[in-house]
């Protein structure tokens, strides 16, 4: 939520435009994340393919859930544990 208020300047929508960059942030600082440029951008597509030209507090969070998830599955992949 905290993210959020930070984004919306505590407004119920934002653009969707801006939203990109912060879920990238997120996933490179909190999750961990270095994927390449192309790989970033597929992901952020998928994240974002039902968002309107302005979004929602409900729509972010939902969002958030998915790409971390994406994020999570992309770096298991790529450095399996087992």
């Amino acid at each position: 939520l905290n993210s959020w208020q930070m984004l919306s300047n505590f407004e119920e929508q934002v653009e969707s435009t801006n939203v990109r960059s912060p879920l990238r942030e997120m996933g490179e600082r909190s999750l961990g994340a270095c994927f390449s440029e192309e790989l970033w951008d597929k992901v952020l597509n998928i994240v974002m393919r039902d968002a309107d030209f302005t979004v929602d507090m409900e729509w972010w969070l939902a969002a958030n859930k998915l790409f971390a998830r994406y994020v999570r599955c992309l770096r298991q992949a790529s450095n399996p544990v087992l």
